[in-house]
């Protein structure tokens, strides 16, 4: 039973060389004052940060850190906030060893040796905010590429063996479901679910709310298996779901059409520029296991709801949709990404036979996108 319910950074290397390269020259003397504070506060950027993620580790201490996203902050306030500014972190759910840095390798850091990093440094910059006077932070940016292993084959490998599809298929749960206890060392070292993206909201919202959340890399897998896009559409009705700022999805292989045919179902199903809508709406199912299910309006055109409900069992499953909406629908159009093809197939229209219900045939290992205009 599905019911729907309508009540209801990148740290920047050479920070200097690329804004005096990008900015008009107007700015340049204000660059050149937070150099020159920079300078007498002994802060180096360059010899701190620089082209690549390994190079992190020059950064020994919590401070360090700090002082580093601080200055990146203030400099990015005299590019006169033409883009967000955040903070890239991987390994975040093992905050007492960020990165390779000796400081967090050996406990040492009073700062974090007694509680989470994150926490210490959202409370660190909203404190940074209140003497500069403004925002610093924007977004705090993770990457999320899946631990989860069928065996020993993680699934963000090109593979499509049946025990690897099963726990790819799987593995969205892990970014909201407090339930879900995935095959994988993170999960073994928290000692149980992962619930990614509520984890990291819930620490914003304690120690620098307004804060975005962002996933600018992740990748499921299988993405040239039906797999593959079943979990990335899964993926992106929970970004839409939980209010994930932006993402990215990083492509891990040359040949991933039914990722694409999975952002397809939310941005084209229709190959007529047919999109899910901007508002998104309650909706549930009784089986998160075997589906999933996510519903949106437009404000744009409040007379039109689209729904995406995904079967990621190995067998026909006609789903029951109950809607809870002030508007009435009496048909809805349905498009559907199956194994057979990466685009989304021809539409065929439902018809509501009683008041707010309907039936919906959703084939094995598929995505359905239902597009209703209200009578």
């Amino acid at each position: 039973m599905i019911v729907i319910n309508g009540s209801s950074s990148v740290l920047v290397g050479h920070v200097f060389k690329f804004l005096n390269r990008r900015l008009n020259r107007t700015w340049q003397g204000s660059i050149d004052r937070i150099r020159e504070q920079l300078v007498a506060e002994k802060i180096d950027i360059p010899s701190m940060c620089k082209d690549s993620d390994t190079q992190i580790s020059a950064i020994s201490t919590v401070t360090d850190f700090l002082q580093l996203s601080d200055a990146v902050g203030r400099c990015h306030e005299a590019w006169k906030r033409t883009c967000r500014q955040g903070r890239r972190f991987w390994n975040i759910l093992r905050p007492k060893r960020c990165w390779s840095s000796p400081c967090f390798a050996r406990r040492r850091c009073g700062a974090v040796k007694n509680g989470d990093f994150l926490v210490y440094y959202l409370t660190r910059l909203k404190l940074a905010e209140s003497i500069f006077g403004r925002r610093l932070l924007d977004t705090l940016d993770v990457h999320w590429y899946p631990e989860a292993r069928a065996g020993n084959v993680r699934i963000i490998a090109v593979d499509a063996t049946p025990d690897v599809v099963a726990a790819r298929l799987q593995a969205p749960r892990s970014l909201w479901d407090p339930t879900y206890v995935e095959n994988s060392w993170i999960a073994r070292s928290i000692h149980g679910p992962i619930a990614l993206i509520p984890r990291l909201l819930s620490k914003i919202q304690g120690s620098y709310p307004g804060t975005l959340l962002s996933l600018s890399e992740y990748n499921y897998g299988g993405g040239s298996d039906i797999s593959g896009g079943i979990a990335q559409a899964d993926a992106l009705g929970i970004f839409g779901r939980y209010g994930v700022y932006a993402a990215c999805q990083w492509p891990l292989s040359r040949h991933e059409p039914f990722v694409a045919g999975a952002f397809a179902m939310y941005r084209n199903y229709d190959g007529k520029g047919g999109a899910f809508g901007d508002t998104s709406i309650s909706a549930t199912t009784d089986d998160v296991v075997g589906t999933s299910v996510y519903a949106s309006v437009d404000s744009s055109d409040p007379t039109r709801m689209v729904i995406v409900a995904i079967n990621k069992t190995d067998h026909d499953i006609t789903a029951d949709v109950t809607m809870w909406y002030p508007d009435e629908y009496r048909e809805g159009y349905v498009h559907q990404l199956t194994a057979a093809a990466p685009t989304p197939a021809d539409s065929f229209l439902t018809l509501m036979l009683h008041p707010g219900r309907f039936w919906v045939p959703m084939p094995p290992m598929s995505v359905s996108t239902i597009e209703f205009k209200a009578q």
